[in-house]
């Protein structure tokens, strides 16, 4: 019984970890705890490298840039809010930064 109950409190933990909205981004980025800010900035790279083949950063540019815009996609698109952090920051980092199409 002990082992049941062990697993089922694992499997619901797991359920929800790693799942951000844009609503969870934009608390933590505007926390006055900087180590909150930071977080986002980490998830954002993720995102940025994982999609490197359909985003095409410009030389020179640096994370806190590419977050900037990231969070300011989430901003104006309230309506848009409660979907994931991962679509969310891909459609913001795919609209401004596209691949050319040669």
């Amino acid at each position: 019984m002990k082992i049941i109950l062990f697993i089922l409190m694992v499997s619901t933990t797991c359920a929800h970890a790693g799942f951000y909205t844009g609503n969870d981004l934009l608390r933590l980025y505007n926390s006055t705890n900087s180590s909150q800010k930071e977080k986002v900035k980490g998830y954002v790279a993720g995102i940025s490298d994982s999609y490197n083949k359909t985003i095409c950063l410009k030389k020179g540019m640096v994370l806190s840039q590419i977050t900037a815009v990231a969070i300011q996609y989430i901003e104006k698109n309230p309506k848009k809010r409660h979907y994931s952090a991962r679509t969310l920051v891909l459609s913001a980092l795919k609209s401004a930064f596209p691949c050319n199409k040669r």
